[in-house]
């Protein structure tokens, strides 16, 4: 029999899945590759330097005395420093603009974003490498008899101030392009489409299985040590543990949920209990949710921006049907293709795993319920909404079009009973964009 492959990732484990994560998530890596690449850098070039091999070379382009080169060195080092405060301040507004704006949880698709960490890295490898340099002037050269000029890692200190230049003028632009509510969106929907993606090739990989009886459980895999939330689970490895011990286990926490102390990780099913370690080694947890395991996150933190843009303090109604706009794109990119049926089976169809997994009824209501709720009463909102339902009716399959219709059905009593006039059939009007 054809051996089936019981991975959620292609192949890819959950550790390098979650290593992934945290390089995306992480602020202080990329600037401390690029202040050791700065270090090393110098080094070599004052070691050039001493050989001479390159002195020829940067005298055609490059001339200076031992005084004006220190002089130079040294100025560029402090300038970057001042240089990397003006960059972190203007991050740190960014992400309080961004969490009191749009949402707190958008603050994570800012931090995710390539240009902060980079023009961070570059400003502080300058420095580093400026700072470095400097104190090679401190050296002499005895055997020449006069001071020794490191020539051509000061001519990198200045290519390298030319190229902080044109990052910062860079970054400046990326930050405010992220702060425009429209791109913010769209960044989390485009990370919210690769999670459907794999999510659904997951799906495709195992052929449909119903969901077994299990009973009562045999034994149970409570949860110690530290707590937090589930950002993913190593399917893989739990199938192969169950396996191993002729098991059933069955995971009670969906990924996103948080698991407090002494909560039930795991309920064993038949065969030999695993041990506590076995089962935390294929939990990752975290201090928030992910989306690399959980595309019901990406459409939790639009709906959270249009809520926001619902509230009367903000009161922007455009906003909401711009999200209106991408959940519409998920829901029919979710729609057409097979989902995960939470039951994985090992290579000789025994079902070894059973662990819930977001249902097309879940994801509908997630979306709309809210929207529905906070903005039933603009009729820019009730427009777009109308126009959503009848949309997503046309492209699902028959026998997921039922949680759409009951949508479209409350919107229209919820409108009925707040709009006693004429104007409710004006808000129940189908329009793809809201009011214009």
């Amino acid at each position: 029999m054809e051996a089936r492959r019981t991975t959620p990732l292609r192949g890819r484990s959950i550790r390098a899945a979650w290593f992934t994560e945290f390089r995306k998530n992480s602020l202080w890596l990329v600037p401390s590759v690029c202040v050791l690449g700065a270090i090393v850098l110098s080094n070599l070039t004052i070691a050039a330097d001493r050989r001479g091999g390159l002195r020829d070379v940067v005298d055609a382009y490059f001339t200076t005395d031992l005084e004006d080169a220190r002089q130079v060195v040294a100025t560029v080092s402090v300038a970057m420093l001042t240089f990397v405060g003006v960059v972190f301040s203007i991050t740190l507004v960014a992400l309080q603009l961004a969490s009191t704006q749009y949402s707190p949880r958008v603050v994570r698709s800012f931090v995710r974003r390539p240009a902060t960490k980079w023009t961070l890295g570059i400003f502080l490898a300058t420095f580093a490498f400026a700072f470095n340099t400097l104190a090679a002037f401190e050296s002499g050269d005895p055997a020449a008899g006069e001071p020794f000029i490191p020539a051509a890692s000061v001519a990198v200190t200045y290519l390298l101030v030319f190229a902080t230049l044109f990052v910062f003028i860079v970054f400046v632009h990326r930050i405010v392009q992220a702060m425009r509510v429209t791109y913010v969106i769209e960044a989390i929907a485009t990370e919210t489409r690769r999670a459907i993606v794999q999510a659904q090739e997951v799906a495709a990989a195992f052929p449909p299985v119903e969901v077994p009886r299990l009973g009562t459980p045999t034994a149970e895999v409570r949860m110690q040590g530290r707590t937090g939330v589930i950002g993913g689970i190593d399917t893989r490895e739990l199938v192969r543990l169950a396996h191993s011990h002729g098991s059933c286990y069955r995971v009670p926490h969906a990924v996103g949920e948080f698991l407090p102390y002494d909560t039930v990780l795991v309920e064993v099913h038949g065969g030999e209990p695993p041990t506590w370690l076995a089962v935390r080694r294929c939990f990752e947890l975290g201090s928030e949710r992910t989306l690399y395991q959980d595309p019901a996150y990406g459409i939790r933190q639009l709906v959270d921006i249009a809520v926001r843009a619902l509230s009367p303090g903000v009161n922007d109604p455009t906003t909401a049907t711009q999200v209106i706009d991408r959940l519409v794109d998920l829901l029919a990119r979710i729609a057409g293709r097979a989902m995960p049926a939470g039951v994985y089976v090992d290579d000789d169809d025994v079902v070894r795993l059973v662990r819930p997994v977001p249902t097309w009824e879940r994801f509908v209501d997630l979306a709309f319920t809210e929207i529905r709720h906070f903005g039933g009463h603009l009729p820019q909102v009730t427009r777009r909404l109308v126009a959503a339902f009848e949309d997503l009716e046309r492209v699902v399959p028959p026998q997921r079009a039922e949680p759409v219709r009951r949508q479209m059905e409350l919107l229209g009593r919820h409108v009925g009973e707040t709009v006693h006039d004429e104007r409710a059939v004006f808000a129940l009007t189908p329009d793809r964009m809201g009011l214009g």
